[in-house]
């Protein structure tokens, strides 16, 4: 958690300096690596407490080498490239974009929030509440934050060659390309890893969230890039900590905190999450000029 910040920064980075390709090769490597770490831990048949606290420990070393991968890539762009020695007066004429900057790295922390405390909420339910939201949300987690890059990465190329309806279905096609098989993983490894009953009434939920992802977190992530992280932090705010939450804090006092109750809140937010986020864009592409991001007066 402590290096969230600082990798984000260092991605942010490397996006300046027009580095998509290699922070995409990242994400697809931590994927992996993450994927082939679970089956072989659970494979140990540890007990819970073990087994979570080893999973937690490989994925904080993964992200340990990440971060250090993406900073040895910006001091070594800064380094080399013009841009690298430009780079302070550009900091200087942007300071004006401070709040663009504060909430492009804002999803993060209210993800991280809501869904801690959804783990909470789960946990006074029962100890096997807790577990299974904090399984589920480990494995949503492995491949939500990667497909970001599709939209960070598509921006970016959308700012260069222009927006159209035509470009950005084009996009989401690549989106789906990924986005459709990897509903039926999240599917299989949510009913063989969680070992719960209660599980196969959340796993289609967890397919239907990774299906739909082009639509809500691509399409989030593309929004930040091409207009303002301002044009679409509403959705987040509104959905997550004006709706979700508090229906959250209604289960807990309610003591309906199951885990099918917790992961349905999370589901229904997506769906919100996803139309507010469409309803947004279409907005932005029918009045352009008045969102224009930072980033394109490159």
């Amino acid at each position: 958690m402590l290096l969230i910040p600082f990798s984000q920064v260092a991605a942010g980075a490397l996006q300046a300096f027009a580095l998509e390709r290699k922070i995409f090769t990242a994400s697809i490597a931590t994927v992996l690596l993450q994927i082939v770490s679970i089956p072989l831990i659970i494979g140990l048949e540890l007990p819970l407490a073990w087994t979570l606290l080893s999973l937690g420990l490989v994925q904080s070393a993964i992200a340990i080498c990440v971060y250090l991968y993406r900073l040895r890539l910006v001091r070594q762009t800064l380094d080399t490239s013009v841009l690298g020695a430009l780079l302070p007066k550009r900091v200087k004429d942007r300071w004006h974009g401070f709040a663009d900057r504060a909430l492009a790295g804002a999803d993060g922390l209210v993800f991280m929030g809501f869904f801690a405390f959804l783990t909470f909420v789960a946990r006074t339910h029962s100890i096997e509440a807790g577990a299974i939201i904090a399984l589920v949300v480990s494995i949503m987690r492995l491949f939500v934050i990667p497909m970001k890059q599709f939209g960070n990465i598509g921006g970016r190329m959308l700012l260069t060659a222009g927006v159209n309806k035509y470009s950005l279905r084009s996009l989401r096609k690549a989106s789906l390309t990924f986005t459709t098989p990897l509903a039926l993983v999240v599917l299989v490894l949510a009913i063989f890893l969680v070992p719960y009953p209660s599980v196969m009434l959340i796993a289609p939920m967890l397919m239907v969230q990774m299906f739909t992802e082009p639509w809500s977190g691509i399409d989030f992530s593309l929004a930040k890039v091409l207009y303002s992280p301002r044009a679409v932090a509403k959705v987040l705010f509104t959905v997550y900590g004006s709706i979700g939450a508090p229906i959250a804090l209604m289960l807990a006092i309610t003591g309906w905190g199951g885990a099918v109750e917790v992961w349905s809140v999370a589901f229904v937010c997506r769906l919100l999450f996803l139309g507010g986020v469409q309803k947004s864009l279409k907005r932005l592409h029918e009045d352009e000029p008045s969102w224009v991001s930072f980033r394109s007066t490159d």
